[in-house]
């Protein structure tokens, strides 16, 4: 369940993130193609240094645009602290999840704690679009027989990116 993360690298976050201001992002270069591999804020990627706004791309979006958490972490998840998920997990709101997709196929966006959705949004309030339970706040390893890996919701492990 533990991803296979680079180690001794200094990345203190997953091998497709970056860290910037103390959380993980999505690697710029990723964001961009390549073309703008800086990164400079929450919301910026630059060209080069020394980093100007004629070399400057944004897009002011929380949780959206450049403002996301790397692709190991779920899909367009919020920026994140140190560390990672185990790979049966998705981050929601800065802590890990077993993901819905594993626990309610038919139902695989997590919305909240307790809550999977088979859409996104708001849509997610629409009569027969969410399932709803206790078991679903839990962690990914539940009954994996290893005792470094959380069978409750957690924060992301350090000890998975950096050693």
């Amino acid at each position: 369940l533990k991803p296979s993360e680079a180690k001794g690298d200094g990345n203190r976050c997953g091998d497709d993130e970056e860290e910037c201001g103390g959380l993980c992002y999505k690697r710029c270069k990723e964001l961009t193609w390549g073309q703008y591999p800086i990164r400079t804020s929450a919301f910026t990627c630059c060209k080069q240094h020394p980093c100007t706004l004629l070399n400057m791309q944004g897009e002011l979006n929380i949780c959206g645009g450049f403002d996301v958490a790397g692709d190991s972490e779920g899909k367009k998840a919020c920026p994140h602290t140190a560390g990672a998920c185990l790979k049966d997990e998705e981050l929601h709101l800065g802590m890990c999840y077993k993901k819905c997709s594993i626990m309610e196929p038919r139902f695989p966006f997590r919305f909240a704690a307790e809550t999977c959705c088979n859409t996104h949004g708001l849509m997610c309030f629409a009569p027969g679009n969410a399932v709803t339970s206790s078991q679903y706040a839990i962690g990914g390893g539940g009954g994996d027989g290893d005792p470094d890996t959380p069978k409750d919701v957690h924060w992301p492990i350090s000890d998975l990116t950096e050693s």
